[in-house]
């Protein structure tokens, strides 16, 4: 049991323990610490193998060209890998915008058609209220009165 009352408690630090409990390590770690730690091991076996000087040298000369070639190798397929990625990435992007532009044009197509409907409709209807204007002002008045609207009316009130 914790009898520490720490405020700055963190779940990922076991206080019982006394260390922290949370790995946060990932397989890119544990490769790096296999190259380094093989890297040393070959240097130390070198180093403490008997052989001559000379040997020993050459010995040494030719493990720094080995990883020398292998981390050129390396830093090649990384590069490859990176340029086959962003070539990937640039293309699917490129389809991403033809499809947002052919959306646009799209709706834009379809909000001119309804506004040049919506205009002509709008003609349509000024020129069939003027008709109407015209042909109620050139007829004339007979016996015009006004009645109100039903709702308007009193009860029993007699509309003549």
């Amino acid at each position: 049991m914790n009898t520490n009352m720490n405020t700055n408690y963190s779940p990922a630090y076991n206080h019982d323990v006394g260390y922290n409990t949370t790995n946060h390590n990932n397989g890119n770690n544990f490769a790096r610490g296999l190259l380094i730690g093989g890297l040393v091991g070959a240097a130390a076996a070198l180093l403490f193998a008997p052989k001559s000087g000379r040997e020993l040298r050459q010995d040494i000369s030719y493990k720094a060209q080995s990883v020398g070639e292998m981390t050129k190798d390396a830093a090649c397929d990384l590069g490859n890998k990176a340029a086959t990625i962003v070539k990937s990435v640039g293309e699917r992007a490129e389809t991403v915008v033809t499809n947002v532009k052919t959306a646009t044009q799209a709706i834009a197509e379809q909000v001119q058609d309804a506004k040049d409907e919506t205009m002509m409709h709008t003609k349509e209807v000024i020129a069939d209220a003027a008709d109407n204007i015209a042909a109620a002002s050139s007829q004339p008045q007979q016996n015009a009165r006004i009645v109100p609207a039903p709702e308007a009316q009193l009860p029993g009130s007699i509309v003549k």
